[in-house]
This record gives structure tokens, C-alpha cells and sequence, in this order.
């Protein structure tokens, strides 16, 4: 059970639906901790959220694997029109020489190697958004291949071999060689969308983790920080929002990163818990790993009720819906 954070003994009656006492997860805790904070920052996010269907904004969600979506935003993604919500899964793939000491933790049972597995995945993930309402078409999958089995160019070394390595620092092969990659592709796939609007949010995850031994996953990290060094111009960061993802919420806090001047913890109570267990649901080879006891991998059985789901927030992401000033893409204005 993850140490929680220690609240005030006298906290004034809060605005929110939401506890104000420990909740068993240490990142709601740490925003409940810093109540002024969190009910501003859940009022924008509500601002932002009634802003996007007024003007039909675009909702872009960056999944760094299949099962992100539905765990960590499978509530708020339903808010909005599904025709404008679209998804991009990034690390979708194994390889099929794929050895590493932790091989069978992620085969799951009924599988015989991990493309197979990871290709149930990938229909699993398909079911999954269009489950919260997500049209097939809006969903890309990008198909980089999976921490656990990505080796060096040329070599048979595992850039990450270790399952500790997987929560750890983001490897310096990966910050030179595939970040760049990601950062083209999302770029790509943006404009794909967008077009020539500036009527978009993208929604990308915060990388929660224990903060002070650095242990997060590194692919959460890596497109975290894409997120944010793919679109350098000031006016592009503003269309992003970070979300926390489940299951650390439990464990984790935000980092250094995202903790700065305007950016504010919002919680949003999930609308309609039936329909995120469906979602989650059709994760079955996910699900009985995450969720069963008797798996190394399990976070205990899933929730009766998952917990609100938690997002960072700035006044300026609710003035990107309504500006008219241009946007900068690679330094150029489109």
C-alpha cells in the first residue's frame, strides 16, 4: 500500500464531489493536499470541457500502449462528440526474436509468442475506443515497438533488459534515435487531423511515478516529453493537457516536469462507471494480468469504482478553443 501524503487536520469545505480524506491513491492525495489548487484547476478543465463541445473541438488522446485510454481517461474522453475524439497508440508491437529474462510475464496465457499477443492487443485496444464511442477511423496505432523488446539497430541488445530498466530513466539510445521518430510521426499525424485549424487539445500522459527514485514507465516518459518537444512554438504547447494514468495514480506523483507556475491538478469524477469497466474490459489479455491476484504484474482486483480521473490544466488550454492567433508548426505558420 503506497505512504500517503498527510493532509491538514482543518481543510475548509471543498466545492468538489470528491473526498477530502485520504483516497488510497497517492497522486489524488497530493492534489486534495493542495485543495485551492484543485478546484481551480477542475473548474478550467469543466470550462474546458463545455468550451470543446460548444466549439467542437478536436480531442486528441496520445496512448502510449493499448489499454491507456480506457484506464486513465475512459470517462472524460465520453464527454465529448465521438466523431471529434481520436487516439494515438504508439507502442503496439514485439518482435518476434523477442527474448528477455521477463518473457513469460508477458505472455499471457493462451498465447504462444508475443506477436501473438500483442496482435490481440491491437483488437482488443480497436473494441476498447469504440466501446467509449471512438469511430474506427479516428483511431491511429503507430506500431513502434514495446519497451520490453526494443533492441539497438544492428544488435540483438536490449536497449531496456531489465524490468527494472522499463521504470526507470529513458535510455540516451532512445532520446537520440526514437524520439526524433516519434516527434515526426506525431507532427504527422496532427496535421493529419487538424489540417489548418487551430481547434484541437491533445491529451498526453503526465508520466506519473515515484518521483524521487525516478521510477516511472519509460514509454510513458518518452511520449510525455515528445508531447511537449514535438511542437516548440508556445502557442502549440497551450493545446496540451496531461493526463494521470491509472494504475499509478496509487504510487506516483508528477515530477518536476509538470509541477511549475499555472499548471493545475484537475479531478473528473468518472460519468458513467459501466461503460469504463466495458472499456476495460476489452482488454482481456491485459485484464488478467492487471487485475488478477495471482499475476506478478497485478495491482490487486479491479475497482467496483475507479477513482476520478486526473488531469494538469492551464487557463491558457481553455483559450486555445477561442483564439484566432496562428499557430507554429517547425517554425513556420500554418
Amino acid at each position: 500500500m503506497a505512504e500517503l501524503i498527510p493532509l491538514p487536520t482543518e481543510m475548509y469545505k471543498s466545492k468538489l464531489p470528491f473526498p477530502s480524506f485520504p483516497s488510497g491513491h497517492r497522486a489524488i492525495d497530493w492534489a486534495i493536499h493542495r485543495l485551492p489548487d484543485l478546484e481551480k484547476g477542475t473548474e478550467i478543465l469543466n470550462s474546458v470541457i463545455e468550451a470543446a463541445r460548444e466549439h467542437h473541438t478536436k480531442i486528441i488522446v496520445l496512448s502510449p500502449h493499448e489499454d491507456d485510454v480506457p484506464l486513465s481517461v475512459g470517462g472524460l474522453v465520453t464527454e465529448f462528440p465521438p466523431k471529434n475524439v481520436y487516439t494515438i497508440t504508439f507502442f503496439t508491437r514485439a518482435l518476434q526474436s523477442a527474448q528477455t529474462s521477463d518473457l513469460k510475464r508477458y505472455v499471457a496465457p493462451g498465447f504462444s509468442s508475443v506477436v501473438e499477443l500483442y496482435e490481440k492487443r491491437h483488437e482488443e485496444d480497436v473494441q476498447s475506443n469504440m466501446t467509449l464511442g471512438i469511430p474506427r477511423d479516428n483511431q491511429y496505432h503507430l506500431g513502434f515497438i514495446d519497451a520490453p523488446w526494443r533492441t539497438k539497430a544492428n544488435s540483438n541488445t536490449h536497449v531496456y533488459p531489465f524490468r527494472e530498466s522499463q521504470f526507470g530513466r529513458v535510455a540516451g539510445y532512445d532520446r537520440q534515435t526514437l524520439m526524433p521518430q516519434l516527434q515526426e510521426r506525431l507532427r504527422e499525424h496532427i496535421r493529419t487531423i487538424v489540417g489548418d485549424s487551430e481547434n484541437f487539445l491533445i491529451f498526453a500522459p503526465a508520466a506519473l511515478g515515484m518521483t524521487k527514485l525516478h521510477l516511472r514507465p519509460v514509454d510513458h516518459t518518452i511520449i510525455r516529453d515528445v508531447a511537449a518537444a514535438a511542437f516548440p512554438a508556445d502557442s502549440m504547447r497551450d493545446h496540451v493537457l496531461y493526463y494521470g494514468e491509472y494504475p499509478y495514480l496509487s504510487e506516483g506523483v508528477p515530477d518536476k516536469k509538470l509541477i511549475k507556475p499555472g499548471v493545475l491538478p484537475a479531478l473528473h469524477a468518472v460519468p458513467n462507471q459501466d461503460n469504463k469497466h466495458k472499456a476495460v474490459l476489452c482488454h482481456q489479455s491485459q485484464v488478467s494480468r492487471l487485475f488478477d491476484p495471482r499475476s506478478s504484474l497485478s495491482v490487486g482486483a479491479m475497482p467496483h469504482a475507479f477513482p476520478p480521473e486526473m488531469m494538469f490544466v492551464t487557463e491558457k488550454n481553455l483559450q486555445t478553443i477561442t483564439k484566432s492567433t496562428p499557430v507554429t508548426y517547425y517554425g513556420s505558420s500554418k
